[in-house]
């Protein structure tokens, strides 16, 4: 009672001494061939629906670098929908530029493809968007390898590095200045004395100075009108100095 898939292939070979056409005909079981279809297209799409579900722009292409698949995240990014985008070559549709100098960054596809290894963003890149707005991403490209190492295509991972652009730019600001003031600070100073300390910059002066009654401030009115006093003072000194 099992059922099996089977597929015919007839083909004349001759004709029979009363006039009837003689034809050889093959039967193939093709049960297993046609499980194994459909368990990879069931692969494929479920595959497709974590690629769709990711926060990352993914973009998939074939050996010769043509598009053959972009996730919702990258026709967000883009501005591009996967429809169109199809059959393009993967640098027309990611088009990025490298800081600081803006240089266009060409053959990502064909790097890949010829160190066989993944690449990883090393300096900050801008993304080309279809409306022309640069956006700040971080990516990575990484070889389709088949059997035997093959080259069977890559596939590109980009996020939006907008926010933690920003909150990078944040801690190297804090790094050297007062959070308070906005003023640099004591680890700026010694950095700027190092560069500071040759013979064509001298002679050098110094000037320092104190905040009178600061104490007398914090202690009579509290410290929220010290660190009022002491914004008025940096306002000063911005106001004075270059």
């Amino acid at each position: 009672g099992e059922k099996r898939l089977w597929e015919f292939h007839s083909a004349p070979i001759g004709t029979a001494p009363d006039g009837r056409r003689v034809y050889e005909c093959v039967a193939l079981d093709i049960t297993e061939k046609e499980m194994l279809t459909q368990s990879r297209e069931k692969d494929r799409k479920f595959f497709k629906t974590i690629l769709q579900s990711v926060e990352d722009g993914v973009i998939t292409c074939n050996e010769q670098g043509q598009v053959v698949f972009m996730n919702r995240m990258a026709e967000a990014l883009i501005g591009i929908p996967e429809k169109e985008a199809k059959g393009s070559p993967l640098e027309q549709i990611f088009q990025i530029l490298k800081e600081p100098a803006k240089e266009r960054v060409m053959d990502l596809h064909q790097h890949v493809k010829k160190r066989r290894q993944p690449t990883t963003l090393v300096n900050p890149t801008l993304l080309i968007t279809a409306s022309g707005l640069e956006v700040p991403v971080e990516y990575n490209i990484t070889p389709l390898l088949g059997k035997h190492g093959v080259f069977e295509g890559s596939v590109l991972v980009f996020r939006d590095f907008t926010d933690k652009q920003a909150r990078m730019d944040r801690v190297e600001y804090l790094g050297y200045h007062d959070n308070l003031t906005g003023l640099y600070n004591r680890r700026f100073l010694e950095e700027e004395m190092n560069r500071l300390d040759t013979e064509r910059n001298l002679p050098i002066s110094l000037i320092m100075g104190d905040v009178n009654g600061l104490k007398l401030m914090n202690d009579v009115f509290g410290h929220e009108s010290g660190d009022l006093l002491l914004k008025e003072v940096a306002e000063s000194l911005k106001h004075a100095c270059r």
